[in-house]
This record gives structure tokens, C-alpha cells and sequence, in this order.
């Protein structure tokens, strides 16, 4: 935020939320329209390289991180915080999210993690984000997802998966009765008998793998490089059983 820009919003409600010898670390900003509010705790673009340096307050809405040099989110840093619904912290170096670290935000609704290292999804990462709708994880080294990591997340709508290093991915890592939109693009997926359930959901209307951008098959030899909404393809894997 230039300092033009923040004297503009300031008279727009904005004030200094962390200060340190008088330098502006970060503004929470108040928006107005009609009969509602958003505050919103904007670090982007700020080389912040430690989340738990900051203290958030429970009005707090929006937090964005976006483009910063965090490498991890401990457990406890984001307390009590019962109106976040949005959460950005995409392109930064996170490797490491702790286990419960969303514990305390339950009414959050959206995540935002593409473009971090992460590899490994546990099934504890995301504990009790119930409200989630929308997790966008593309454009990390994600190659393993445990069993029931999403399963708490029973208003997920969009998952974002594209741009990892999934072989593959089980049903059982979902909620039941999700209405799930599904990216897989440019994975190394294995099309194999154990995407037979893609196939189920998306006959049962409960999944969606949108056929732009595709899910190409990296394997095995014989499917090498089609794509998995083609009939033919699915037809062959899950009738061969």
C-alpha cells in the first residue's frame, strides 16, 4: 500500500492495527456497504515471513497473506476469530500447516493455499472447518491426501487439486453427500480401478470434474495421455474388474 493510498483510505475508516517505532506492519480495514461491514487484515505483498507475529481480533473477517515468505502455520495463531469467513494466504513458501491449526476459525468459507510446498494433506490439518465451501490447493507438491481430510467439510462446493503430484485419490478422504466441484489437471494420475468412484459420482450428480482444463491419464502405458472424461476410457477401467 503506497502512502498516498493509505491516507485515501484512511479517511474511508481504515485505521493502524500493528504498529512497531511508528511503522505501519499492517492496517485493518473497515469497508461499509449498505447495512454491512467487512474488516479486513491486508498484509500482502508485505515480506512477512512469521504469521505468529501477528495478533488478530475476533471482528476480524478477511485475512490476507497473499505473496509473502511464510513457510509455516502453527497450531493457535489464528484464535478465536468467530466472523472470518476468508482466508488468503496463497504464494507464500508454507510447507508446514500444523494440525488443528483452523481449529478456532469454524465460520471460515473459503481458504486460500495455491502456489505454497506443501506435499502431505493430514487428516487433522483442517480440523473443524465445518463451514468451508471452497479450498483452492493447487500449484503445490501434493502427493498424499489422507483419508477423511475433507470429511468434516460437509458445505464443501470447490477443490482446487490441479497442478500436484496426485497419483491418485480415494473417496474416502470426502464427506458423504458433498455437491463437489473436483480439479485434478495436471496431476500424474494412474487411471486406474481406483477412479471408478469418479466415475459414480459424477453419474449420481454429486461430483463434477469440469472437462476444461482436462484430467489427462499419466498412466498405465495403455491410457497414457487420454483423457479420463473420454467414455471409452472410464469404460475400459471400470469394467475390467
Amino acid at each position: 500500500m503506497s502512502f498516498f493510498t493509505f491516507l485515501s483510505a484512511m479517511r474511508n475508516g481504515i485505521r493502524c492495527y500493528t504498529c512497531h517505532n511508528n511503522k505501519i506492519l499492517a492496517v485493518l480495514v473497515t469497508i461499509y456497504w449498505g447495512q454491512g461491514e467487512a474488516k479486513i487484515f491486508d498484509m500482502r505483498s508485505q515480506g512477512v515471513v512469521d504469521i505468529s507475529n501477528y495478533t488478530f481480533t475476533s471482528e476480524t473477517t478477511r485475512i490476507d497473506f497473499h505473496a509473502n515468505e511464510i513457510r509455516k502455520v502453527p497450531k493457535d495463531v489464528f484464535k478465536s476469530m468467530p466472523s472470518l469467513y476468508y482466508m488468503e494466504l496463497s504464494s507464500n513458501l508454507i510447507s508446514v500447516i500444523e494440525n488443528e491449526a483452523f481449529i478456532q476459525v469454524p465460520s471460515l468459507q473459503e481458504l486460500h493455499l495455491y502456489s505454497n510446498n506443501l506435499t502431505c494433506i493430514s487428516n487433522q490439518m483442517f480440523s473443524g472447518l465445518t463451514n468451508l465451501r471452497n479450498i483452492h490447493l493447487y500449484n503445490n507438491q501434493i502427493f498424499l491426501i489422507e483419508k477423511q481430510s475433507f470429511a468434516m467439510m460437509k458445505n464443501l462446493q470447490e477443490l482446487l487439486l490441479s497442478r500436484n503430484q496426485l497419483k491418485s485419490l480415494s473417496q474416502s478422504v470426502f464427506a458423504s453427500n458433498v455437491q463437489l466441484s473436483l480439479l485434478l489437471d495436471h496431476n500424474p494420475i494412474q487411471c486406474d480401478l481406483r477412479l471408478c468412484w469418479l466415475k459414480d459420482g459424477a453419474e449420481a450428480n454429486w461430483i463434477n470434474i469440469p472437462s476444461s482444463p482436462p484430467l489427462i491419464c499419466d498412466g498405465p502405458t495403455d491410457l497414457y495421455d487420454l483423457s479420463w472424461s473420454s467414455q471409452d476410457v472410464q469404460y475400459l477401467i471400470c469394467h475390467s474388474k
